[in-house]
């Protein structure tokens, strides 16, 4: 399992398989989790943060790769690495400590900067779907995360059919975007840097 190379992880992520997917998550998991946790634990980091953050930056990871543009070019060890910074960055700069980045990822500033909006994007995203109750957080997860189509959430949820799917994801996206409202500053760190 360890030869398999980035384009077999990538390739088993975007499955429709779940055991591929479980395997392909298995993989990176086993492979980059001590170098990702290593960096942490160099960084001020306990054992436990380190094993937090990993957690979410594989989060971050599978989301964006179910993304049918999502296009890596860097490896996946870059990949999750500038993950892994953005996310401990962040929470060094909650607690005002003096970082010690280490070697930038290998990839283009353009593309870096990129990764980093959109890392720090999908984090705020989740914590207002983790407050949200767990029949929205659970729509919403199966179309966007998963691609489900509204027909098998339906039969997931136990819906009557996919109309009364689609009218419970459009109430549940009003409530999501009510929430992001309320959030002071999480609208406004939501939109582009061009708007």
């Amino acid at each position: 399992m360890n030869e398999q190379s980035d384009d077999w992880i990538l390739s088993n992520i975007k499955s429709s398989n779940s055991l591929d997917r479980n395997k392909a998550l298995k993989l990176v998991y086993h492979r980059y989790y001590g170098h990702m946790t290593e960096f942490v634990l160099r960084n001020s980091g306990s054992e436990v943060e380190a094993a937090d953050l990993f957690q979410d930056a594989l989060v971050v990871f599978y989301t964006n790769a179910q993304q049918p543009d999502f296009a890596l070019n860097c490896s996946i060890k870059t990949y999750l690495y500038s993950i892994c910074r953005n996310l401990w960055f962040n929470v060094l700069r909650r607690r005002n400590k003096v970082i010690n980045m280490e070697e930038l990822p290998e990839m283009p500033e353009e593309d870096f900067i990129k990764t980093l909006l959109k890392t720090e994007k999908q984090m705020l995203i989740a914590k207002a779907l983790g407050q949200m109750g767990d029949g929205c957080k659970k729509i919403l997860s199966f179309y966007y995360f998963e691609r489900f189509r509204m027909k098998k959430i339906a039969q997931l949820m136990n819906l009557a059919n996919e109309q009364v799917a689609r009218n419970k994801k459009a109430d549940c996206l009003r409530k999501l975007r009510k929430l992001i409202k309320q959030r002071p500053g999480l609208e406004k760190n939501l939109r582009s840097p061009n708007e």
